[in-house]
């Protein structure tokens, strides 16, 4: 009859709901535990440094590696304040040479039998294996500088070099390419920040992990992208091998601390330009004057 046949439209119907409901909730559950199921490479393995991401100023050590050697071919701290906006960027060249403390040396040691005390930044995968050898890096770089550097970023060179360029085309200075700046650019909130740093997440090495980076986002944001500042780390090159002055080197990073916050675009003409010295070879005596 009619009655019977409404009641039994009636029933489908709400197992037609049901069923949508539950295969929603069923999407639902999948994604959150997509979201925070994520296995994060750097809980996989003990730590040598307190990673530290900071909760105002973050100091990240990024390294660029040749995919195929894992050899380093560059490196950049990332300075960035949280309260003032600054981002800022020193580059550190990868050919950097330091005598490692006697009593840091005779720990790594124990790490490394075959580690020799004075090391070249670009040589540690050679001495440590995993991702933890971009944290020994940090330990030995840190100790020189006697500046705090709280955590680490490894990409290969291909990703990085979609991130950084060469200023001017001269191997002296990195700074952000246009490719990122844009990228940036396009993220109209923090939750755009949010997916934009996700979406690379998977094709990088951090000892920190994807919410912690994402800590930043929403100042991120508010970063201005003319008023970027970059400096080169201060010191001299000799037989392909640069020497840091670990003074000035320190006292740079630490006045770049100290800055209030950016109000202008850098002046490459001023005493914040790229300062790294060439010293020049020995002269052949035969064809000295």
């Amino acid at each position: 009859d009619v009655l019977g046949s409404r009641g039994l439209g009636d029933v489908y119907k709400r197992q037609v709901l049901l069923l949508g409901v539950g295969v929603l909730s069923y999407y639902l559950t999948m994604l959150f535990l997509k979201q925070t199921q994520r296995v994060e490479r750097s809980t996989q393995y003990e730590h040598v440094i307190d990673v530290n991401p900071g909760s105002m100023e973050s100091s990240n050590l990024i390294y660029s590696y040749d995919k195929k050697s894992g050899k380093i071919d560059a490196m950049v701290l990332e300075l960035f304040d949280a309260g003032t906006k600054n981002m800022t960027y020193v580059t550190i060249p990868a050919s950097t040479q330091i005598t490692i403390s006697a009593k840091t040396y005779n720990d790594l040691l124990k790490k490394s039998s075959k580690l020799p005390q004075v090391i070249t930044m670009s040589e540690i995968s050679s001495y440590f294996e995993g991702d933890v050898k971009y944290e020994y890096g940090i330990l030995i770089l840190q100790e020189e500088l006697k500046a705090d550097i709280g955590y680490f970023t490894a990409m290969t060179s291909d990703e990085f070099n979609k991130c950084f360029e060469w200023e001017n085309g001269k191997k002296k200075k990195l700074c952000p390419t246009k490719q990122l700046l844009d990228e940036a650019a396009k993220c109209s909130d923090e939750s755009d920040m949010n997916d934009l740093i996700e979406s690379k997440w998977d094709s990088l090495i951090s000892d920190v992990t994807l919410s912690q980076k994402q800590h930043y986002s929403k100042e991120l944001k508010q970063v201005n992208r003319e008023y970027i500042h970059t400096y080169c780390a201060k010191g001299q090159t000799f037989n392909k091998k640069f020497k840091l002055d670990k003074t000035k080197t320190a006292k740079m990073i630490e006045k770049i601390w100290e800055k209030k916050a950016y109000q202008s675009a850098q002046n490459s003409t001023s005493s914040t330009s790229c300062l790294l010295y060439t010293s020049p070879s020995p002269r052949d005596p035969k064809t000295s004057r």
